[in-house]
């Protein structure tokens, strides 16, 4: 009788070791179904992959040069920019005067103290015929230890750009392009964005600003390109818009 009973517990201890070895195995799949979709979903690209899209135009490849060209200055030639590398920074504010000075435009420094070192906006402007004032913008300073590419030479490089194909043209509102330094931590809340605000509140219709414009996975891709090199993509800055 006794033995009847203990073979029956063992059994039934078996039955209850299956039973939690199955809901283990249950939830441990469950888990990995999970996390394999979360995974997934962060990975993918919201973009198409575009290793077979059509070959570049020569207004795009043109483009492609400049673009990559300024990056280039602004990433390897001058390398990390910011307040820990102070001649950088003054160097590619110096490279971003220059290049709006080549273009045609005439720039000035909006300039403030941080640390006891004098620190620049630079602006320039296109005047237009109405007063609404469209700002177009990115911040030059990189993020310590980094040179920057992305964040944010893409975005100084694709401004830049823009300039170039504005200056010397009729512009129905004024165009107004600001470099400005110290966006990263932690200076993002210093006298520099206190001027940058006020230049903000200063325009009246639109804003863009540009900020690390290429992406993961083809710097300056083709998309990014069209979109700078396609003069229907500027119309609500033409005469014409």
């Amino acid at each position: 009788m006794f033995a009847e009973l203990e073979t029956k517990a063992q059994s039934a201890s078996k039955v209850k070791l299956i039973g939690s070895w199955r809901r283990l195995l249950v939830l441990i799949g469950s888990f990995a179904i999970v996390g394999s979709a979360t995974w997934c979903f962060l990975l993918r690209m919201p973009e198409k992959n575009i290793s077979r899209s059509v070959p570049l135009s020569p207004v795009e490849i043109r483009l492609r040069d400049e673009l990559r060209a300024d990056v280039h200055t602004l990433a390897v030639e001058i390398g990390e920019r910011n307040m820990a590398r102070y001649p950088q920074l003054n160097a590619a504010a110096d490279f971003i005067e220059n290049s709006f000075s080549r273009s045609g435009l005439r720039s000035r420094r909006d300039t403030y103290e941080l640390d006891g070192r004098a620190c620049h906006n630079i602006e320039a402007e296109i005047r237009g015929a109405r007063p609404e004032i469209l700002l177009v913008a990115a911040h030059y300073d990189s993020v310590f230890g980094s040179p920057g590419a992305n964040d944010n030479g893409s975005g100084v490089a694709a401004m830049l750009a823009l300039a170039r194909r504005f200056a010397g043209k009729p512009a129905d509102q004024t165009l107004r392009f600001v470099a400005f330094v110290n966006e990263e931590p932690p200076y993002f809340q210093t006298n520099g964005q206190l001027c940058l605000r006020r230049t903000l509140q200063s325009s009246r219709r639109s804003n863009f600003r540009h900020d690390q414009f290429g992406n993961d996975r083809v710097f300056f891709g083709r998309a990014a390109i069209a979109n700078l090199s396609d003069s229907s993509n500027w119309r609500i800055l033409s005469p014409d818009g």
